[in-house]
């Protein structure tokens, strides 16, 4: 419900894939800003079983790289243009003029305790959270394996994994 409310005051954290919901998005502003990023070879798979399946758990029986090679490949190009747009708006644009954090959602998945930890040590000017409530919140929930579907986990088994559909690219 409150995606993409940037440059309010009564929000802390925004969720938005600003600078890219539409060309007519608002500019970014912000105090601060943090950045979940994904692999891009886990990425465009994802998203374009989203765009595809309209659904960001359902996977369709068709393998695009071996099935529909050509869809597959002017999907990854469109794809890349779309991820260096977003950086060079979000990291070029925004990152130069507010603080920004960076975090992997693989970190985030395999360690989350650490990584929510130095998360909001940068939002809240912080060496520490040591002794704080904010502490054993993320102690408490940062262990807990999560099978709600509210929430993308790595679906491969092996949570090592951290580049599952490599398989599906060739050299070029």
């Amino acid at each position: 419900m409150g995606e993409a409310h940037c440059n309010e005051d009564n929000v802390w954290i925004t969720k938005s894939h600003s600078c890219l919901d539409t060309q007519f998005s608002p500019i970014f502003g912000a105090n601060k800003m943090f950045l979940l990023m994904r692999n891009p070879l886990d990425v465009i798979p994802s998203h374009c079983n989203l765009m595809n399946m309209q659904s960001h758990s359902l996977i369709p029986k068709e393998e695009y790289h071996k099935d529909m090679p050509d869809y597959w490949d002017w999907f990854i190009r469109m794809e890349v243009r779309a991820i260096k747009l977003f950086f060079e708006r979000n990291h070029g644009n925004a990152g130069q003029t507010i603080p920004t954090y960076f975090v992997r959602y693989e970190d985030l998945i395999l360690d989350p305790t650490r990584v929510l930890t130095e998360l909001f040590k940068f939002l809240f000017d912080l060496k520490s959270l040591e002794g704080t409530i904010l502490e054993a919140q993320i102690a408490k929930h940062g262990a807990q394996k999560s099978s709600t579907k509210a929430i993308y986990g790595l679906k491969a088994a092996n949570t090592t994994n951290l580049c599952r559909s490599a398989h599906m690219y060739n050299a070029e």
